[in-house]
């Protein structure tokens, strides 16, 4: 079975520029130290759907309840070649592992993308260790260090055609 997990692009405008709320992992983290991330985290009962997950995931972080106010981006899937994941978007991988010798189908993680609009006072609280930070897209864009999955999945976000319209464009106010 496939372990979900939810993630959440908190957008705002912080001091005149389009930001997104990105947690930063100190050199404690046991992986990946010194890199951001995207808010978020894994199902933790079998029923819980990933829109309840991303909700609960934030209130956790956050003390931030966005219950009714998240947008679903987009679902992602992976593909491993030996132990190195590949994410895409959903409906990609069986064809690519089908067309590329050496990939196959990861079929033990899923990964669903969700953003909302907040206000940077609605933020009130971090938890779990992390140090959270606005960062306006366009440093996210000109490759921020961050979690390899969460790196290609926010660039997805902030820049892929038919995407939140408008965010490169006004990212300087």
């Amino acid at each position: 079975m496939a372990i979900d997990y939810s993630s959440v692009a908190m957008l705002a405008t912080v001091n005149g520029k389009r930001s997104v709320l990105l947690q930063f992992r100190d050199e404690g983290a046991p992986r990946y130290p010194h890199y951001y991330g995207i808010p978020g985290g894994k199902s933790e009962k079998e029923d819980e759907t990933p829109m309840a997950t991303a909700v609960r995931e934030l209130k956790e972080e956050f003390v931030v309840n966005l219950e009714g106010r998240l947008t679903f981006w987009r679902h992602y899937s992976f593909l491993k070649e030996g132990d190195l994941p590949i994410v895409c978007s959903a409906g990609e991988p069986a064809l690519l592992a089908k067309e590329t010798p050496g990939l196959e189908v990861d079929h033990s993680r899923e990964e669903h993308l969700y953003f909302a609009e907040v206000e940077p006072a609605e933020i009130k609280v971090v938890r779990e260790g992390r140090l959270a930070d606005w960062v306006p897209y366009d440093e996210i864009v000109r490759n921020l260090r961050m979690l390899p999955t969460d790196g290609f999945m926010l660039r997805h976000f902030l820049t892929a055609s038919g995407g939140y319209h408008g965010l490169l464009r006004n990212s300087d106010g």
